[in-house]
């Protein structure tokens, strides 16, 4: 799997055709570096962990943007765990994500579009990184 984290001064052209990437990272619907559009399916509040906040405990929530192809059955897809931007002060995966979700989604990748608690709520980063982690590994994203 790769992370992607968004920035906000960087916008995506989701028409774009074309993308470059490395190797490693490339799947196997790719033909000659261009990508074919496929349909997805959506995954939503998908609870991955819990988090103490100063409202009391929460679900930790993220949504999962799946390719929903006959050609892509039985294929083992990269997955991309995606972090909304806003430097652990604001944001939220409801945002720009689903754009940038939607766009690899269509792609031949599944995307974990992930909420995580902001600074406000003390959360211990690593820790919450740690748990998406889990979850992806132990679920078989």
């Amino acid at each position: 799997f790769f992370t992607l984290c968004h920035h906000h001064h960087r916008k995506m052209n989701t028409n774009q055709t074309q993308l470059k990437l490395p190797n490693c990272l490339k799947t196997p619907i790719q033909n000659n570096g261009k990508f074919k559009k496929y349909p997805f399916i959506r995954e939503r509040n998908i609870i991955y962990g819990k988090g103490a906040t100063e409202n009391g405990n929460i679900n930790l929530l993220l949504d999962i943007y799946r390719p929903n192809h006959p050609n892509l059955k039985g294929l083992k897809l990269p997955l991309m765990m995606y972090f909304h931007g806003g430097g652990f002060i604001g944001g939220s995966r409801n945002g720009v994500c689903k754009n940038d979700a939607t766009f690899f989604a269509e792609r031949g990748y599944v995307v974990a579009n992930i909420d995580y608690r902001l600074l406000k709520d003390k959360p211990i980063v690593s820790q919450e990184m740690q748990g998406i982690y889990e979850y992806a590994c132990k679920s078989k994203l």
